[in-house]
C-alpha cells in the first residue's frame, strides 16, 4: 500500500511541523543526490570546495548540507537537474522559479504594476483604487 502525501489527504495542518521539514529535506536530498550522481561525487565536491567524502556524508544526512553547495551543484549540472534543486528549495514556501527568458503573464505584470503603485504610499494606493474602480465599470 502506498502512502499519499499529506497535502492530498488534506491533513497537513494536523501534522507535526517537523514532519513537513523532514519531507522537504528528503525531497531536496533526492534532487541533490540525482544531480551529484550525474556528475560523480568527486566532481560535485570540487565545485563545492570540499572532499568527496564530505559530499557523500552531506548527501547521506550525516552532516549539514550548506546552501552554497546546493547552488554550486545546481549551476554545475544545469539541464533539468539544476532547476529541480531550486524547485525543491522553493516549493515548500509556495514559490516557483520562472526562467529569465520565460515571457511574463498578464496576471504577473498586473501584480508587479500594483506593487509599484503601492510603493508610493497613500497617493499610490489612491491611484490604484481609482484604476480598479474604473476597470470594473468597463
Amino acid at each position: 500500500m502506498t502512502r499519499k502525501p499529506a497535502q492530498q489527504l488534506g491533513i497537513e495542518s494536523q501534522l507535526d511541523p517537523s514532519y513537513r521539514r523532514n519531507e522537504t529535506s528528503k525531497a531536496l536530498r533526492r534532487a541533490l543526490g540525482n544531480a551529484v550522481a550525474s556528475v560523480t561525487p568527486s566532481v560535485a565536491a570540487g565545485a563545492c570546495g570540499c572532499s568527496a567524502q564530505e559530499m557523500c556524508d552531506a548527501l547521506a544526512g550525516r552532516r549539514r548540507f550548506p546552501a552554497e553547495w546546493a547552488i554550486a551543484i545546481a549551476e554545475l549540472v544545469g539541464g533539468d537537474l539544476g532547476p529541480a534543486i531550486i524547485a525543491a528549495i522553493l516549493e515548500p514556501l509556495g514559490l516557483r522559479a520562472v526562467a529569465a527568458d520565460e515571457p511574463e503573464t498578464d496576471e504577473r505584470y498586473i501584480v508587479r504594476l500594483e506593487l509599484a503603485l503601492a510603493a508610493f504610499g497613500e497617493p499610490g494606493g489612491q491611484a490604484l483604487a481609482r484604476v480598479r474602480k474604473e476597470a470594473r465599470r468597463a
